[in-house]
């Protein structure tokens, strides 16, 4: 089966942002996966649907857990304290 691939651009209809925003995402690490080939980005379609399943949320309580155990995952000390 091919791959089926977007560029930025249509990425970046499909979730109603402007491109630049998902070149601040790859800088940063946030977004989802992308191929670089040569000077050209893509997305595979089914990785940006592995992204949007993983941004599914039931509530905001959700993300802020999230967060929070992000958070402790990276001070040292937490980890030791939460044994």
């Amino acid at each position: 089966m091919k791959d089926i691939l977007l560029t930025p651009q249509d990425l970046a209809k499909r979730w109603n942002l402007e491109p630049n925003t998902l070149g601040q995402w790859r800088w940063n690490g946030r977004g989802p996966k992308y191929l670089k080939i040569n000077r050209s980005i893509l997305y595979r379609l089914e990785d940006i649907e592995e992204f949007e399943k993983q941004k599914v949320r039931h509530s905001t309580a959700q993300i802020l857990d999230e967060k929070l155990k992000q958070e402790s995952d990276q001070i040292p000390y937490l980890k030791v304290c939460k044994s």
